[in-house]
């Protein structure tokens, strides 16, 4: 058997421990990169964790948001890669 993801959500994305505000995180879902479809979401390893207002300025305006703070797709590694250190994902 080959190694394969085994997605172990045990804790949501927006229990991944912060350095800074550790209250109020919403699991934000990656936006465009071809990973959500019309009337959908990316898939939920692909998010990261959000406080509650910064969600709401990235939604409010994306374009805004990355580039003040970097792209998405540099914190959803990091969220993915903190998961699998701190054994919320686990590649078997």
């Amino acid at each position: 058997m080959g190694s394969m993801w085994n997605i172990s959500w045990c804790t949501e994305t927006r229990e991944i421990p912060r350095s800074d505000k550790n209250v109020d995180i919403a699991a934000h879902h990656l936006i465009g990169h071809s990973e959500g479809k019309m009337g959908s979401k990316a898939h939920d390893l692909f998010t990261m964790p959000l406080h509650v207002d910064e969600y709401r300025n990235f939604h409010d305006d994306p374009t805004g948001w990355e580039s003040m703070n970097g792209s998405q797709l540099y914190y959803v590694k990091q969220t993915i890669k903190k998961a699998l250190d701190i054994g919320v994902l686990v590649i078997e």
